[in-house]
């Protein structure tokens, strides 16, 4: 969810998270289907990644531009419907081992931080594209946008950890 950049180059590269994803949610699709759904999406999303290793970037007033940023924008898009897509099927593997164990709160839990996380994207996706056409939003939107991005990471995390802890 964060991109951290020296001159261009990201320095926390997405497929390294992707391939963690990948080795992660293969341990976990004996448990549910749902993972091994999850698991299918994270190397498409690794290779995807790729193109986001290194941006070159101009600055036209005091708006950084990528000249390549239309086709940046479609792989943005491919790369948000997958991420979704793993998330998804993440979510409902331990809503899956919820129901297994009548875990209702877990179950709950799950299904409500993925709305949120789905909130966020399609927030960020009608957000993002009006800043290319009215730069005011981005100071506008950016502060909000950026608390909202924590958060969602956040409780992503925490659900996590409360499956983690559930199930170990």
């Amino acid at each position: 969810m964060f991109d951290f950049r020296i001159q261009g180059v990201d320095i926390l590269p997405n497929f390294v998270g992707y391939l963690l994803m990948y080795s992660g949610l293969g341990s976990l699709a004996s448990y549910s289907s749902e993972f091994g759904n999850a698991k299918k999406w994270s190397i498409p999303l690794a290779v995807l990644s790729l193109f986001s290793l290194y941006q070159v970037q101009n600055t036209v007033g005091q708006v950084t531009i990528n000249p390549l940023s239309l086709g940046f924008y479609a792989v943005g898009i491919i790369t948000m419907v997958l991420d979704l897509l793993l998330v998804y099927h993440l979510c409902r593997g331990i809503i899956d081992l919820a129901k297994d164990q009548s875990n209702h709160t877990l179950q709950e839990l799950a299904h409500q931080r993925w709305k949120y996380y789905l909130y966020y994207k399609v927030i960020f996706t009608i957000w993002f594209p009006l800043c290319l056409i009215a730069p005011f939003l981005l100071a506008i939107g950016f502060i909000p946008i950026f608390i909202l991005s924590i958060v969602v990471l956040v409780l992503m995390m925490a659900l996590m950890k409360k499956a983690q802890d559930t199930f170990e």
